[in-house]
């Protein structure tokens, strides 16, 4: 009776890297899409094994009806515990995410022999010999899947990896259009008061949200500020999110004196993230240029974009994707000269959003998980 139950499921394991309670990018994009492809198919179900990044999370833990997280503290665990749940349920799929957890995958698919998607978050240069032990791992992948989160990063690995682009499907972020449709039906929030009070004095307000790292462009977006605040004190800039570069952030804007135009706040939970975006009227994000940004395109302008609001940044490869996707509201710019011009000048009365979100049904979390539904029932009639 158990095993014809089981059947009627199609069990998909994700081997990840990072992931929830972890509120990175990684962990919101791979959300988003086991959530569209459950609104679309309760027949799939979904285990996570990732790591155990502060080592005192539960070993396992049941997310949501159709997703159930095994966390690991070592990567070389990953086989064992591959063998061990597949001696408990039937594995239909095996989902490997960026290069580490498909070395270990692909080691226990020697024994498993599970049809295999590894996907690329996003793609970063590697040492020479890491290098030629993932060529070697996607040219014997010969059967199975690999997913990109763009057409940028479609084009790399194929040329630096020399795979066919049939071998290659992109699967886009996607976000629930309607959570962010409707941000301004949430209730502003008690414990975000003072975020509230400070960026309401400005005329125009100019946020950022995500990790503090320097490839997310948050030095650059606190050299803009200063820039932009010498001359316009109506500009407000509030920054939001954790990360290594949080403290650096803090003292930087304290040696320029800028406490009065900016604001850091640490990062809120994914159901508060709308009341930021609610307070501000533009997502800055002057990228620099390097591989992850250039081959990657962030969620958090698409959710900005999805809130009416104007997303202004660098012309990186990933931002310029976007624009060609969805034209209206990106403002790109070759240097920061021209974006804090553009910031200075900045007239809202000139700029019409009511239907960009209209544009952005590409980026649902419907549409992206239909693309990953098709990919999964390619594999299991293939097998």
């Amino acid at each position: 009776m158990e095993k014809g139950r089981q059947n009627k499921y199609i069990h998909i394991v994700h081997i990840h890297e990072k992931f929830y309670p972890h509120m990175g990018g990684s962990t919101f994009r791979l959300l988003n899409l086991l959530n569209g492809v459950a609104k679309q198919n309760p027949n799939f179900k979904f285990t996570v094994l990732c790591e155990n990044h502060t080592k005192n999370l539960l070993s396992e833990e049941t997310l949501s009806s159709n997703i159930n997280i095994i966390r690991f503290k070592s990567y070389s665990l990953i086989p064992f515990l591959l063998f061990n749940l597949a001696r408990q349920k039937r594995i239909d799929i095996l989902h490997a995410h960026n290069y580490r957890p498909l070395f270990f995958t692909f080691l226990s698919n020697f024994f498993l022999r599970k049809p295999l998607v590894v996907e690329m978050h996003y793609v970063y240069k590697t040492s020479f010999l890491k290098q030629i032990i993932v060529n070697i791992l996607f040219k014997l992948m010969q059967k199975n899947e690999i997913i990109t989160i763009s057409e940028k990063s479609k084009k790399y690995l194929s040329k630096i990896y020399k795979i066919p682009d049939e071998r290659i499907k992109v699967v886009y972020n996607g976000i629930d259009l309607d959570f962010f449709k409707n941000f301004h039906t949430i209730l502003k929030s008690d414990d975000y008061q003072r975020i509230f009070k400070f960026i309401s004095k400005f005329k125009l307000k100019i946020g950022y949200i995500g990790s503090f790292y320097d490839w997310q462009g948050i030095f650059n977006f606190v050299e803009v500020a200063r820039r932009v605040v010498e001359e316009r004190k109506d500009r407000g800039f509030i920054m939001v999110g954790d990360g290594p570069e949080f403290l650096k952030i803090k003292k930087l804007i304290e040696k320029y004196s800028l406490e009065k135009n900016i604001l850091v706040h640490s990062s809120v939970s994914q159901d508060k993230i709308p009341l930021f975006y609610n307070l501000i009227d533009i997502l800055l994000l002057p990228r620099p240029s390097t591989l992850a940004t250039e081959t990657a395109i962030p969620l958090k302008p698409i959710e900005a974009l999805a809130c009416k609001k104007i997303v202004v940044g660098t012309k990186v490869g990933g931002l310029s994707e976007l624009k060609e996707k969805i034209t209206d509201g990106i403002f790109l710019f070759n240097r920061l000269e021209k974006i804090v011009t553009f910031l200075k000048e900045f007239d809202a009365k000139k700029y019409e959003l009511e239907k960009i979100p209209e544009k952005l049904n590409i980026f649902s979390d419907l549409y992206q998980s239909k693309n990953l539904i098709d990919i999964y029932h390619g594999l299991t009639k293939k097998n």
